[in-house]
């Protein structure tokens, strides 16, 4: 549910009715969501990713995106939230975010992602649109970069505090 608000709250700020969009919380949300499912089963885990890229295709169509778009963001959505995942939970028995190291290491996961999957939306919408190759590159990967390490980094802070 968080997911698919978030795909739909970042679409409901796409620029003069293009693609691109001003924020990207569901690079957060997708990010959030691996870490919470990692003590579950490879299985659980595999379904969860399903999920994940049932949603993105979904609500992509729903908010008006083209089939072919909606599944070439399934792969950029799937690709930078597991990039990130990836690097975040390497060697690591728990996600935390409580000193300088653990923030650097955020900072590479969310920037690795950021910029694979901003590799694959360049070439799809400059192939595509003719969309130009830098700013188009730029543009996904501070925008998901910026959105996905804002949240990212908060909800670790939040869910690593005692109330």
């Amino acid at each position: 549910m968080a997911y698919a608000l978030a795909t739909a709250a970042g679409r409901a700020t796409r620029l003069g009715g293009g693609e691109v969009a001003l924020v990207w919380p569901a690079a957060a949300v997708a990010v959030i969501w691996l870490i919470a499912v990692r003590p579950s089963g490879w299985r659980e885990r595999a379904t969860h990713l399903s999920m994940l890229a049932i949603l993105t295709f979904g609500m992509n169509i729903l908010t008006g995106a083209s089939p072919q778009l909606s599944a070439w963001f399934v792969l950029v959505n799937v690709t930078l939230a597991l990039v990130a995942f990836e690097i975040l939970t390497y060697r690591r028995e728990a996600v935390v975010l409580r000193d300088p190291a653990d923030l650097a290491r955020l900072v590479v996961a969310v920037a690795a992602g950021t910029c694979c999957a901003a590799v694959l939306a360049t070439a799809f919408l400059a192939t595509v649109t003719g969309a130009p190759v830098w700013e188009t590159f730029a543009l996904f990967a501070v925008r998901n970069g910026a959105t996905a390490l804002l949240g990212v980094s908060v909800w670790l802070r939040l869910r690593g505090l005692t109330w």
